[in-house]
């Protein structure tokens, strides 16, 4: 072709884009095209796709990153794949960036519990029981806390088996 490939139109998701183009203005036999993606945030991501003349002007591409610059660049190019960059004419970089999307479930089901043990024990303490709460009802109950002694003088352990989206309440005894 005289000319590179025109009106360059890119439709963006959250994780994909899709792209179309429309034929050069000045044609000399059948027009194929290679679509170079390439995201522009330092990830190294870059792929290259052909659309050979007997294919639709369009592609989408999926599995992107949100939020996320690209460019994108066509080359239409006649003969042989191996001389398109070379003979081929390529269009100036369009500039699109992926959607937002929401941030990925990630849903608490776990929880540290620092706390101090009682100053004045009356007797060694063989184990710490908790109350977990939910909602100001009793979730579940643990007998025999497992716990870990911290050098500041308190004491850890992890409650474990909650549900993500609830508020807790934690209640430790001996």
């Amino acid at each position: 072709p005289d000319a590179p490939p025109g009106a360059i139109s890119v439709f963006p998701s959250a994780t994909g884009l899709k792209i179309e183009w429309d034929e050069p203005s000045v044609i000399s036999g059948p027009t194929s095209y290679i679509i170079d993606i390439t995201a522009l945030d330092g990830s190294g991501y870059n792929i290259s796709l052909v659309r050979y003349s007997e294919e639709n002007r369009m592609v989408v591409v999926g599995n992107l990153t949100a939020f996320t610059l690209y460019s994108i660049t066509i080359t239409a190019f006649t003969g042989e794949f191996s001389n398109a960059r070379r003979d081929g004419k390529a269009s100036e970089p369009v500039l699109a960036r992926t959607l937002e999307d929401d941030p990925p479930k990630n849903e608490v089901t776990r929880v540290y519990v620092t706390f101090s043990p009682p100053d004045e024990p009356n007797g060694n303490i063989s184990a710490y029981h908790v109350a977990i709460y939910r909602n100001g009802q009793l979730d579940f109950y643990i007998n025999s806390l497992p716990v870990v002694s911290n050098p500041n003088n308190t004491m850890t352990a992890i409650i474990d088996g909650l549900k993500g989206g609830f508020n807790y309440s934690i209640r430790v005894g001996n």
